[in-house]
Formats: C-alpha cells, sequence, structure tokens
C-alpha cells in the first residue's frame, strides 16, 4: 500500500469514527434532546475579571489592517522619575495572529486618550487559534506638570495625581 493511501484510510476511519458518535441515536429507542443554538458573544460586562496574571506584551510595529482593543483593566501611577505611567489590560488573541501596535497617547488639557490597537503579524494563510489571553502594557506618560489628570483606555478611565 503506498504511503498517501494509508494516511487516506486512516483520515476515512477517523471521519466515520467522529460521525458514528454524532447526531441523533439510531435504534434502540434511544432519544435525544434537540439541538440548541450557542451564543459565542459574551456580553462584555461578563469578561473574566483581571486579578489573574496578566501577560506582558511589548508594542511592535507594523502595516497592514489593525483593530481597537477593549482594555479590562487600567492602572496609572508616577514613578521615583517623576514620569507617568499607565498599566492597561485586554483580553487578546495569541501571538503572532494577534499583537499589540504601538499605543497612541493623546493628551488634550488635563485629559490623555490611550489608543490600543491589535494587528497581525502572522503570514496570509496562517491558520491562527482563537485562544483568548489575558495581556498587559505598561505605557509611559512621561513628565506631567502637577495637576489631576484624566486617563481614558477604551471604557476605562482612571485619575491620575501628579
Amino acid at each position: 500500500m503506498h504511503p498517501d493511501d494509508r494516511s487516506h484510510t486512516r483520515v476515512a476511519a477517523l471521519a466515520a469514527g467522529l460521525a458514528s458518535g454524532c447526531g441523533s441515536a439510531v435504534g434502540g429507542g434511544a432519544t435525544t434532546a434537540p439541538d440548541r443554538p450557542v451564543s459565542h458573544d459574551v456580553p462584555p460586562r461578563s469578561q473574566p475579571p483581571t486579578t489573574g496574571r496578566a501577560t506582558p506584551v511589548i508594542p511592535r510595529a507594523g502595516d497592514g489592517d489593525s483593530w481597537p482593543v477593549q482594555p479590562v483593566g487600567l492602572r496609572v501611577g508616577v514613578g521615583d522619575g517623576g514620569r507617568a505611567w499607565a498599566w492597561a489590560s485586554w483580553w487578546g488573541g495569541i501571538p503572532t495572529c494577534d499583537v499589540l501596535r504601538p499605543v497612541g497617547v493623546h493628551r488634550t488639557g488635563h485629559v490623555i486618550r490611550l489608543d490600543l490597537r491589535e494587528g497581525s503579524d502572522a503570514p496570509p494563510g496562517t491558520a491562527c487559534a482563537e485562544i483568548a489571553m489575558l495581556k498587559s502594557v505598561r505605557i509611559d506618560l512621561g513628565p506631567l506638570p502637577p495637576g489631576t489628570y484624566v486617563v481614558r483606555a477604551g471604557s476605562k478611565r482612571a485619575t491620575l495625581a501628579v
């Protein structure tokens, strides 16, 4: 038997085995419950809390499409050197399929808006597993004049006193 024929036979046997376990029972008087639709859209408020350990990521430059990231956590503070910082966390896909692009920091008066976006560094045609992981990034906000600031990232906001 040719090696390619063996792999086709294995695939056919696997498919037959999987198919035999699906659908309604045949004969024997067994009954099954009808299938019900399942939603894969999770409401934003039902996301798990960010108390777990987030994987720190480093923003990567890249071309092509990107999409906004919705942070689930935001912390702010001022370091010893007087530089303000923010930590943002979010649920995203696995690298290299989903990587953080450089974070946009836009300051207007005492409001600082953070624009977090992810893009893909995977070659075209790559199959990407749809597995979510909790990610985080530290964002340098630089030295700020004394005062109180509001830092916004998506729907999250935090107050920063300098």
